[in-house]
């Protein structure tokens, strides 16, 4: 990833002219100092997922979905870099059987061997699918956060949101559901490296530092990443 960088103006000016919100970070941000999150953060976000259990349950009405998570399984080990646990509606249950298909499950694999940090991608699975998934190696930093985001600019592009364009028709249409995802998210999205991209999730460089903020880290990142996702599915099988 490069420097900060301001493109697709045509693209942000149509977004603002369909509706009025504070959702795109664009001139006025220029100046802001993004850099590309340095491999010890993906790492530390990477290990929270995996060892860290739920404080508090996930109760989340997205569109037409009811999620309720109450318990994480222990993970099993995929590949040299990677691993998987489901997600539990709940605390009865503790043991993943990879054989078997869960309402939600949770991994982390190599799934694009050009990725800047090797075994850093997330992925969401429903009933067996792959929902979707978040590279950690396009996190960003500024100041005292991180940003885990994903590009809304071009199906095309690297880490971009394919299932969001799924049969699209013409450039109205990408506009179309760029503008419903960041409605319905109520996300902001950043200017950098030449792309658009959405701000899926958001931590606090202090709170990966801080053990007894893990557990917060977790239930944040999966919240976030699970509303994504489903949103994502919800808006592409509307066209």
């Amino acid at each position: 990833m490069g420097n900060l960088t301001t493109v697709n103006y045509n693209i942000e000016r149509k977004i603002k002219e369909n509706f009025d919100n504070e959702a795109y970070i664009n001139k006025e941000t220029q100046n802001l100092k993004y850099k590309p999150i340095e491999e010890e953060y993906a790492y530390k976000i990477k290990e929270i997922l995996k060892v860290c259990q739920l404080e508090r349950e996930i109760n989340l009405d997205i569109l037409s979905n009811k999620i309720i998570i109450q318990h994480i399984s222990k993970p099993i080990d995929v590949g040299e870099n990677g691993y998987s646990c489901a997600l539990f509606k709940d605390k009865q249950n503790s043991d993943f059987d990879e054989n078997d298909e869960y309402e939600l499950s949770l991994g982390v694999f190599d799934f694009d061997e050009e990725s800047r940090i090797k075994g850093t991608t997330v992925y969401l699975q429903h009933w067996g699918s792959v929902l979707d998934f978040l590279d950690l190696s396009d996190a960003i930093e500024q100041d005292e956060n991180i940003y885990i985001l994903k590009n809304i600019s071009n199906a095309k592009q690297c880490g971009s949101i394919c299932k969001l364009y799924r049969n699209v028709k013409n450039h109205d249409g990408i506009i179309k559901r760029q503008e419903d995802l960041i409605q319905k998210l109520g996300s902001q999205v950043v200017e950098y490296d030449d792309a658009s991209w959405i701000i899926v999730n958001s931590i606090k460089k202090e709170d990966l530092n801080n053990e007894e903020k893990f557990k917060d880290v977790l239930h944040k990142f999966l919240e976030d990443f699970i509303k994504y996702a489903f949103t994502v599915e919800f808006i592409s099988k509307g066209y």
